[in-house]
C-alpha cells in the first residue's frame, strides 16, 4: 500500500501538484467515484474541470492508481477494468 501512495504522489508531483492538492484531488476523484459508475480517466478529467481543476491532470494509469489507494483503505468498493 505504501508504494502505491509513493508512486501515486510523485506521478501527482510530476504534474505540478503539492501534497494539499494532492488530497483535495483524491477527495473530489472519491466523490466522483462515489456515484458508482466506472469512469473512464476522460470522464474523471471532465469532472474534475467542471469542479475547477486544470485539464487532463489525470491519466488511465494514476486513476487506477487512486482506485486502487481507495479500495485498499476500505473508501471504495468499486468493481473497476484496468484500460490498457
Amino acid at each position: 500500500m505504501e508504494e502505491v501512495v509513493d508512486i501515486l504522489c510523485l506521478r501527482l508531483q510530476s504534474k505540478g501538484l503539492v501534497w494539499f492538492e494532492i488530497s483535495d484531488l483524491i477527495s473530489d476523484i472519491y466523490e466522483i467515484l462515489g456515484v458508482g459508475c466506472d469512469p473512464t480517466a476522460a470522464i474523471i478529467n471532465g469532472e474534475l474541470s467542471r469542479l475547477g481543476w486544470r485539464e487532463l491532470i489525470i491519466d488511465e494509469q494514476t486513476l487506477n492508481l487512486i482506485v486502487s489507494f481507495l479500495k485498499n483503505s476500505g473508501c471504495l468498493e468499486v468493481a473497476r477494468s484496468t484500460v490498457h
